[in-house]
């Protein structure tokens, strides 16, 4: 049996057996990110009653302004409410990337950012919702930080999924300012 040059080109493009292709491999850690997104999803705080959906579209607005400041290739924080208030947690869309802009914030420990920081368990009403739209606008503002968060390695150019819940789990304490190497790794994807 005599082999093509199509079927020589082919072999050499397979992975050797037993070893997982490009493909698979890409499946797992698209399959593992997603998994750490739901665990950060499933830790969104019950309200003490729901949330106003206007101030909620407000937050989500002030985040992609922020980002999209950051970095102009990120993509943007696609949230479409329905009714008129959120009955139950910040939706995954709204809460996962706060809680990474916030994990990311805490890169920058004695940079004078602190004043920026906000611990996303407190998410339990409006005025919290208020809280953090201020906070971003307030950062948006802030050259310092902007240049500080282009300034971070793997953070600019990454395209940042917004469609699904965004990553890794927020500390149970109030936010440290260390992040370990699956932080870091997740934070680069912004």
């Amino acid at each position: 049996m005599s082999m093509t040059q199509a079927d020589m080109e082919q072999a050499d493009m397979a992975p050797p057996p037993g070893e997982p292709g490009t493909e698979e491999v890409m499946g797992e850690m698209e399959d593992e990110r997603l998994a750490q997104m739901e665990a950060v999803a499933a830790t969104a705080p019950q309200p003490e009653k729901p949330f106003s959906l206007p101030l909620v579209q407000k937050m989500v607005d002030e985040m992609n302004g922020f980002l999209s400041t950051v970095d102009p290739n990120i993509s943007e924080i696609e949230f479409v409410p329905e009714g008129e208030r959120i009955d139950g947690p910040l939706p995954p869309e709204v809460y996962v990337p706060f809680v990474l802009i916030m994990s990311f914030m805490a890169q920058f420990e004695g940079k004078g950012y602190e004043k920026y920081m906000m611990n996303p368990e407190e998410f339990i009403n409006d005025a919290a919702v208020r809280k953090a739209t201020a906070m971003l606008q307030m950062m948006q503002k802030d050259d310092q930080l902007i240049e500080d968060m282009k300034m971070v390695p793997g953070a600019e150019g990454e395209e940042m999924e917004e469609e699904i819940p965004e990553e890794e789990l927020p500390p149970a304490e109030p936010m440290p300012g260390e992040l370990d190497e699956t932080d870091e790794a997740l934070m680069a994807e912004l």
